[in-house]
């Protein structure tokens, strides 16, 4: 089929040695129940066949656009393909995974139906060893609404950590100038998906789950949960959302910016009470430069978040949450 001028729906996919994988993600796209889409595929130096499978998949299908470059990481892959999007709709697949044959039409029809700046939806994830299938809802903590929401502290708490079980408007992402970060190689999609919001008013919850995520042993989220990964990942997990209130406009309202301090808190604190709960017992070669990390990222947090909001959402938790962030537990 050939490639559409303007297509609907541009769909960004960073590929990197994922040979074994690659034509599943792919052959999902072709599957799809609605045709009008663009597929930017970045081969980000693979050294396996996954290079040549794109550009098989390109010749069949003009469609998938494909760009080979020297490695430079998922983030600088992502923002390159998103510079090239010709949709005013973008789509985040990762090469490993796939995705429902109704994911694009359901998610750009619920996109134009509601008049909202994101979708999200559930997902899928598929454990690569033992087989298992479980279904992960589109928001955390257990909150349950679906349909129109607007963009409150709660949302902004509890909208899941990922890219690519959402559905973002071209133009926010570069009106405001967003790209991924390509200093950080951990908490990337977490920070992105965050800055993305502070541009947002309304968003729809799908409860559908149309994302399958592969969910591999050697992933660098598995190494984190595992406290096998290097320190500068557990420095990222702590650091990258202090970059959001660095971003916080300077004449943000006072409501909209006391709601946004209350979210950021309760989020940067529990990520380091995350990284002091999957580093205890374990004998991390760099577990001093990561308690370090930890200490000064809260003591930021704590000083730069007003205390109201402080207060306000973790009074009944903190003394026992600042016991362990401080080494205690």
């Amino acid at each position: 089929m050939s490639a559409s001028e303007c297509p609907a729906v541009s769909i960004v996919i960073p590929v990197y040695n994922v040979e074994q994988y690659l034509g599943e993600c792919l052959d999902s796209l072709l599957a799809q129940t609605m045709q009008d889409w663009e597929a930017i595929c970045i081969d980000d130096g693979s050294d396996d066949g996954s290079g040549a499978m794109l550009d098989e998949y390109a010749a069949r299908d003009g469609r998938f656009r494909v760009v080979h470059k020297e490695n430079g990481g998922v983030s600088q892959a992502r923002n390159l393909a998103i510079s090239m999007a010709r949709a005013p709709f973008l789509c985040m697949v990762d090469s490993d995974d796939w995705i429902d044959p109704s994911m694009i039409e359901t998610l750009y029809g619920t996109m134009c139906r509601d008049g909202v700046d994101m979708v999200v939806c559930g997902l899928w994830e598929h454990d690569e060893d033992s087989g298992a299938v479980l279904e992960r809802p589109p928001l955390r903590h257990g909150k349950a609404d679906e349909g129109v929401q607007p963009v409150n502290a709660s949302m902004i708490e509890s909208m899941s950590r990922y890219s690519w079980d959402k559905m973002l408007k071209t133009s926010i992402v570069r009106e405001a100038g967003l790209a991924y970060a390509e200093d950080i190689p951990f908490s990337e999609d977490h920070l992105f998906i965050q800055l993305y919001l502070l541009h947002c008013r309304k968003i729809s919850v799908l409860p559908r789950s149309l994302y399958h995520y592969r969910r591999r042993h050697s992933s660098a989220t598995l190494r984190f949960v595992r406290g096998e990964a290097p320190a500068h990942y557990y420095e990222c997990a702590v650091y990258a959302l202090l970059r959001v209130l660095d971003a916080l406009p300077q004449d943000m309202p006072g409501r909209e910016r006391r709601m946004w301090h209350t979210a950021l808190f309760a989020q940067n604190f529990h990520q380091i009470y995350l990284v002091k709960h999957v580093l205890k017992g374990k004998r991390h070669p760099e577990a001093a430069r990561i308690n370090r990390a930890v200490r000064k990222a809260f003591w930021v947090l704590f000083c730069k978040t007003p205390k109201t909001a402080v207060f306000r959402i973790m009074w009944c938790d903190a003394v026992r949450l600042l016991c362990r962030i401080c080494g205690r537990g």
